[in-house]
């Protein structure tokens, strides 16, 4: 009796699923011009063949084909000068996705000036000189978006120094030389806020120096050279905050180099040239710690060059020129992992030029 009433039950519940399948169509969005693609639901559901057989309803979900990735340019801000939002040979960017600050690094005029996302000026700190917060050639800016500090490469005084988001001084570590914490024309800087690792690259001592968040000197790798883990005259670094992967542009020697977070060598993009995935005095590397993206300044090709995390070629934009979307050598990039918004220092045109990358 217990077997005819549980196999009657089974019966009720495929007749009951079934008719509600040939009675309602599930919904399938529209398709839209929305740069990310909509994703579309199909349910399908497997009712039972025989009397004693029976199958589970599943639930598919099925992406509908990602459109290719398309650039478009949003606007741009900066002109030749010293005042409030003007330029004189700017550096590099960053960006605090979760409050939207924008920092440039006004290195010909000794300061680091703050922007909304839009480039509406909002504050600036700096002057020429020695002295705590002071600068002689400021060269590259970071953001650490769990603190809020501001790490800024004071090149020439071979240091780094760190802010508070208003400019308001903490402190600084370094010195000119090639011992553990010294510095020889570092140019770049870069924080994992993961780990609590940052990240400098010691451009004339052709290596990557890692301290804590208050200095404290970590590990150190890299000579010179052209060999795996060598550089000639490493410009840029970036970090990938979700995987702990770091990015290095190797810029004489005309490559990427990828690092895990203690210096182990990965891989390499390595090619001269000017065809896709080709570089030419690449000065500037980004990640998007959400997509895996990899943004490289590809300076002397006058472009910004899409990579994914294993140096496939997705896109590129750019060329020799002054309009929007044109560049006069690109040295600096940064990526809005939250927004999608590409944020590309024009060094000769003295200006930082926003783009959205979608899909």
């Amino acid at each position: 009796m217990k077997k005819i009433i549980f196999l009657t039950a089974i019966i009720s519940a495929v007749i009951f699923i079934h008719g509600c399948k040939t009675a309602v169509s599930p919904t399938v969005p529209a398709a839209t011009n929305t740069p990310n693609a909509t994703q579309t639901i199909e349910a399908i559901v497997s009712g039972a063949e025989a009397i004693h057989a029976t199958q589970t309803a599943v639930a598919v979900l099925s992406a509908t084909p990602t459109p290719t990735m398309s650039v478009q340019f949003l606007t741009k801000w900066g002109s030749y000068g010293s005042a409030d939002g003007q330029f004189d040979s700017p550096r590099n960017v960053a960006v605090d996705g979760s409050t939207g600050r924008v920092y440039v690094v006004d290195t010909n005029n000794n300061r680091i000036q703050v922007f909304d996302i839009n480039g509406t000026f909002l504050t600036k700190w700096g002057s020429y000189g020695t002295a705590d917060g002071q600068f002689d050639s400021p060269y590259s800016v970071a953001v650490d978006g769990s603190t809020g500090r501001v790490y800024v490469v004071d090149a020439s005084n071979h240091r780094i120094q760190v802010f508070d988001s208003n400019g308001t001084f903490l402190t600084k570590w370094g010195s000119y030389g090639s011992a553990d914490g010294q510095f020889n024309y570092s140019f770049s800087v870069a924080v994992d806020s993961v780990k609590g690792r940052v990240y400098v690259a010691d451009g004339n001592n052709n290596r990557i120096q890692v301290f804590d968040i208050n200095g404290t000197f970590l590990t150190k790798w890299g000579s010179n050279g052209t060999a795996d883990g060598q550089f000639d005259y490493s410009f840029s670094v970036a970090v990938d905050d979700s995987t702990g992967r770091v990015y290095v542009a190797d810029t004489n020697n005309t490559r990427i180099q990828v690092f895990d977070s203690n210096g182990a060598f990965i891989t390499k993009w390595e090619s001269y040239g000017s065809a896709d995935g080709q570089f030419n005095f690449p000065r500037g590397v980004a990640v998007d710690s959400i997509t895996g993206r990899v943004y490289v300044a590809d300076t002397k090709n006058y472009r910004i060059q899409v990579l994914d995390i294993n140096g496939t070629f997705l896109t590129k934009w750019g060329s020799n020129g002054t309009a929007d979307g044109q560049f006069r050598f690109p040295r600096g990039v940064a990526v809005d992992s939250i927004t999608g918004r590409v944020y590309v220092v024009d060094s000769e045109n003295r200006t930082i030029q926003v783009f959205k990358i979608y899909n």
